[in-house]
């Protein structure tokens, strides 16, 4: 699930409605669910809102020498 695919999942979905990449591997437990929008859209809001805010804090939080 890294931005990149999301990212192609998003952008050949959007003006290719036949083709489908999911963001993992099939034999996972979430299966067809990751092939969809809206999980590129979630999994890209994840790496470049949650990701970046959660390193922020963990990086606040450290005593800086």
């Amino acid at each position: 699930m890294n931005p990149g695919v999301a990212y192609t999942r998003l952008v050949v979905g959007t003006f290719d409605g036949t083709a489908v990449i999911p963001l993992a591997a099939p034999s996972e437990p979430l299966g067809y669910a990751t092939a969809t929008a809206p999980f590129a859209v979630l999994a890209l809001v994840g790496w470049l809102v949650v990701a970046p805010w959660l390193g922020y804090s963990l990086f606040r939080s450290v005593d800086l020498p």
